[in-house]
């Protein structure tokens, strides 16, 4: 197929995917035939956003014809990649994504989708002895990109690791022992290593002490 267009004309060439979560967090990749871009700058002076909520424009790429491949192509002609990152919207539907850089625009519709419970469906899958649960780390390192309920994010019970401690440091008064052992007044800075343990933040972590 032949694609016939303007070069004088800013316009969309390609915008993939046009569907994600209203979680935010997945890459939309968008091609724009003959928008102006500062190469100085990662995002190439371009803005970005979802109806009303602001988006990162992640990278911006000039690409002109090479003329050694294609010698009869305009000297005027460029195309723009960008990796653009779906903001959080609290809304479900239709939006326009606008993209946008000194008098130039491009609009094109994206439909924001209810993710998937995955809390609920992998608590609800019994294929495995012991039933499953969430994997938060993979949740974290590749998120949904749609509604669709995927056992990718559930791990088993049983393959969750037992957390062990490999080595306690207790320091008071610039001195540091191994023992673990304090004063009642409290005050002293205790140092652990853990092996297998559970948690992508401090957040996630408590700490509770008992006679």
């Amino acid at each position: 197929a032949f694609e016939l267009r303007d070069c004088a004309q800013v316009a969309l060439v390609s915008a993939s995917p046009r569907k994600g979560v209203s979680l935010g967090g997945g890459d939309v990749q968008v091609r724009i035939a003959n928008m102006p871009i500062n190469e100085q700058l990662a995002n190439g002076g371009i803005t970005a956003s979802f109806g009303s909520t602001s988006a990162q424009v992640v990278s911006a790429r000039k690409v002109v014809p090479d003329p050694t491949i294609y010698p009869d192509a305009p000297t005027n002609e460029w195309d723009v990649y960008l990796t653009i990152t779906s903001p959080a919207i609290d809304m479900i539907g239709s939006v326009t994504v606008t993209l946008k850089t000194g008098s130039a625009q491009v609009t094109f519709e994206y439909v924001i989708v209810q993710p998937c419970d995955l809390k609920v469906f992998c608590a609800s899958q019994q294929l495995a002895l012991g039933g499953m649960v969430l994997n938060p780390f993979h949740l974290e390192t590749t998120p949904p990109i749609d509604e669709t309920c995927s056992f990718e994010y559930c791990i088993t019970k049983d393959a969750i690791p037992f957390p062990t401690i490999q080595r306690t440091s207790v320091c008071a008064n610039d001195k540091c022992t191994s023992k673990p052992i304090g004063v009642t007044t409290g005050g002293d800075l205790v140092i652990l290593t853990l092996l297998d343990f559970v948690a992508q933040s401090a957040a996630d972590v408590s700490i509770s002490v008992s006679m």
